[in-house]
């Protein structure tokens, strides 16, 4: 699938490289092939994925043509709807975190925003789980696309919002 020195995702802790491919005995199981990666802004850190699993962890880095077409397809059908219920929600949210595709997470951070943006106008404070989940989510798509794009994570909000305003 992959080889050393490709980018990749990993569902948990984003973009990563592979540093290498390795024979190791991590478990009782006896010795396992593992992908051996670098997480691109966490660089102290290595995660060892399962060759075997790699599938289920990891996927391809997307390009810039597939984040404009995810920008696009937000503009075109909008947020998700919030769920008003605070467990369903915080579930659902928590489980697009987890295993979400990248349409999901940005759906997820565009309603979360509207939502944070709306409670703010309101003299209201915005639920401290949403804001722990908008974070967390913005700084996963933040990153992807800053890698992508050759930015900053801090530049990504701008670029997102200057293809929603493009016609």
């Amino acid at each position: 699938m992959w080889k050393t020195g490709d980018h990749v995702v990993h569902r948990r802790d984003g973009v990563c490289r592979i540093a290498a491919l390795e024979d190791l005995a991590l478990t009782s199981d006896g010795p396992k092939t593992y992908y051996i990666l670098t997480p691109l802004y966490e660089n102290a850190s290595r995660l060892y994925v399962p060759f075997d699993r790699a599938d289920q962890i990891l996927r391809d880095v997307l390009t810039k043509e597939e984040i404009d077409s995810l920008i696009l397809g937000l503009k075109d059908s909008g947020p998700d709807h919030w769920i008003s219920d605070e467990k369903t929600r915080q579930r659902t949210l928590s489980e697009i975190v987890k295993t979400g595709s990248e349409e999901s997470l940005l759906k997820m951070v565009a309603t979360l925003f509207l939502k944070k943006m709306e409670q703010t106008e309101k003299g209201r404070k915005f639920h401290a789980t949403d804001e722990h989940i908008l974070n967390e989510a913005e700084k996963m798509i933040n990153r992807e696309f800053a890698f992508v794009l050759g930015i900053e994570p801090d530049s990504v909000p701008d670029y997102i919002g200057s293809r929603m305003e493009e016609t």
